[in-house]
C-alpha cells in the first residue's frame, strides 16, 4: 500500500476538485432555491388553511383540501429535485476523487461506489441479533491486502421498534463493516461486542446478565482485565475461543478499539473475521455547503480510508502461524 503525504495527493486532485467546486456551488445554489420555492409554497398554504378552519364553509374546505394536495406534490417534486441532484453530484466526486484516492493507495482494490456488503453477510456475522428491517450501503472496496482477501462499505441499516401499522425505525448500525478471510479455521463462531451491561450496572451485576446468555452463545470468560473491561465474548466451544483469541490477539484488538475511539464489534464464523465500526457521519460524501478545494477536507478523506485499509495489519490477520 502506496504512503500518500496530504500535500501529494491534494496537488494530484486539484484540477478535478476546482472543476467540481465550479459544480458544488452550483448544486448549493439550486438546492438553497428549492428550498426557498418550497418555503415560500408552504407558508402561505398553511396560512390559508388555518384560516380555513377559524372560518368554515364549503368553498373554504374544497380550497383547503386543493392546497394541501398542491403543498404535498410541491414537496415530494422538491425532495426528488434534491435527491437527483445530490446523487449525481455525488457520483461524480466519488468517480474523480474518492475513486482515485484507493487506486493511488492500493493499485489492485477495486471499488464500486453503488454496492454494499450483502445483507446475508451482516446477518452470517451473528454481530447483530436481530436482522434489520432496512438495509442500506454504498462504498464497496474489495481486494487483497498483505496476503488477506478483504471487502468493506458503509452500511446503515435499521431495526423497527413500534408495530406492522405504526412503524418506528431506529439505527441499528451505522458505519464501516468489514468481511475478512481468517487462518484459524473454526467449526464453531467467536462473537465480541461491546461491554455496555457491565460499563452500565457496574462488573458483579454485569457478568450476572452476560452469564445469562444470548443466541449469539455462552459467555465466555478471559483472563486481560482491559479485554474484560471493554468487550463481552460469546462462542459456541470455550476452548476454541481461548485457541482463537490469544493474549497477542486480545492486546491487537484493544489497541485497534483505542485506534478506532468509537464502537467496534468482532466475529470469527467459519474461517472469516467480520468487523463493524461504529460511525456517526458519512464517511465518503462530497460537502455540499463547503469548499471542496480544502486539504482538511482531503485529509479526512484519506484518513477514514487509511483506516479502513489499515485493519489487516492492525490485527495482524495474515499471520501465518495461525493457520492449521
Amino acid at each position: 500500500m502506496a504512503i500518500l503525504r496530504v500535500s501529494e495527493l491534494y496537488e494530484k486532485l486539484r484540477p478535478d476538485l476546482r472543476n467540481l467546486e465550479r459544480e458544488r456551488k452550483r448544486v448549493a445554489l439550486l438546492l438553497r432555491m428549492n428550498m426557498f420555492v418550497v418555503v415560500a409554497l408552504a407558508i402561505p398554504i398553511a396560512w390559508y388553511i388555518i384560516r380555513s378552519i377559524e372560518e368554515p364553509n364549503e368553498i373554504n374546505q374544497i380550497l383547503s383540501f386543493t392546497f394541501a394536495i398542491i403543498a404535498m406534490i410541491g414537496i415530494l417534486a422538491g425532495e426528488t429535485f434534491k435527491y437527483n441532484l445530490t446523487k449525481q453530484f455525488g457520483t461524480r466526486f466519488k468517480r474523480l476523487v474518492i475513486r482515485r484516492i484507493i487506486s493511488y493507495m492500493d493499485a489492485d482494490l477495486h471499488y464500486a461506489m453503488h454496492n454494499c456488503i450483502p445483507a446475508e453477510v451482516f446477518q452470517q456475522s451473528g454481530l447483530f441479533e436481530t436482522p434489520p428491517d432496512r438495509f442500506n450501503g454504498d462504498d464497496l472496496v474489495t481486494g487483497t491486502i498483505l496476503g488477506t482477501k478483504i471487502r468493506f462499505s458503509e452500511l446503515h441499516t435499521k431495526i423497527n421498534l413500534g408495530s406492522a401499522t405504526n412503524k418506528r425505525y431506529v439505527t441499528q448500525f451505522k458505519g464501516l463493516f468489514f468481511e475478512l478471510a481468517f487462518n484459524k479455521r473454526s467449526n464453531g463462531s467467536l462473537i465480541i461486542l461491546p461491554d455496555a451491561v457491565e460499563t452500565a450496572v457496574g462488573k458483579v451485576a454485569g457478568q450476572w446478565l452476560q452469564s445469562l446468555g444470548t443466541t449469539q452463545g455462552k459467555l465466555i470468560k478471559l483472563e486481560d482485565p482491559e479485554f474484560e473491561r471493554l468487550f463481552v465474548v460469546y462462542g459456541t466451544d470455550q476452548i476454541e475461543a481461548r485457541y482463537l483469541l490469544s493474549p497477542s490477539l486480545m492486546r491487537r484488538i484493544i489497541k485497534f478499539r483505542h485506534k478506532a475511539g468509537r464502537e467496534v464489534r468482532l466475529s470469527f464464523v467459519d474461517g472469516h473475521v467480520y468487523l463493524a465500526v461504529s460511525y456517526a457521519r458519512d464517511l465518503f460524501e462530497p460537502t455540499l455547503f463547503t469548499p471542496l478545494e480544502n486539504k482538511a477536507q482531503i485529509k479526512q478523506y484519506l484518513d477514514d480510508l487509511r483506516f479502513a485499509l489499515g485493519v489487516v495489519k492492525d490485527l495482524n490477520l495474515n499471520l501465518k502461524l495461525w493457520s492449521h
